[in-house]
């Protein structure tokens, strides 16, 4: 099943995005290191959420190992594949703003 990963320990945004994601027909799992978002990320989701303001897990420098580690991979399997890969990037306070960067 396709999955959904998302990096956040803010109850309310972890129900609206298991419910979203249960309406498009995805798994939601949920992590709250850097840890196991990185070995979570493995798995090849189809969709990575990261709360900026989530200092335990350092967000920023979360997504600069997952660009610097699974970029090179990531881009290859896009190109045989034809799969599409999007990272979300959530701010939970004091607005909610997603940027997704597609690649076909």
């Amino acid at each position: 099943m396709k999955r959904v990963i998302a990096v956040l320990s803010d109850l309310m945004f972890t129900v609206k995005i298991q419910d979203a994601a249960k309406r498009a027909g995805l798994e939601s799992v949920f992590v709250t290191s850097q840890e196991d978002a990185i070995t979570r990320a493995r798995e090849n989701p189809v969709l990575m959420i990261f709360d900026l303001n989530y200092a335990a897990a350092n967000p920023l420098e979360l997504i600069r190992k997952l660009k610097h580690v699974y970029a090179p991979f990531l881009d290859t399997a896009l190109r045989h594949r034809g799969k599409v890969l999007i990272i979300a990037v959530v701010i939970t306070a004091p607005t909610l703003v997603l940027s997704a960067s597609n690649k076909p």
